[in-house]
């Protein structure tokens, strides 16, 4: 449906990051701009657990179907 858009992606919370994913689902090319030390949503995790590096699930749901630049 979108194939032909490109969106550029420079909000650092949930609901940009929400609203990219719908259109990255409808099937447009979706690029996240990062700052260097990474998005802080990367490291947030309901538990405060620490994730060692890892991304967590919330940051993994929102930015399926992205690319990501720095």
């Amino acid at each position: 449906m979108l194939d032909s858009v490109r969106v550029l992606d420079c909000g650092n919370g949930i609901p940009s990051s929400y609203c990219t994913k719908l259109l990255a689902d409808a099937g447009a090319d979706v690029v996240k701009v990062e700052p260097e030390s990474g998005d802080p949503l990367r490291r947030w995790t309901a538990s405060h657990q620490d994730l060692g590096g890892a991304d967590g699930a919330l940051f993994r749901f929102l930015h399926t179907s992205k690319r990501s630049v720095v």
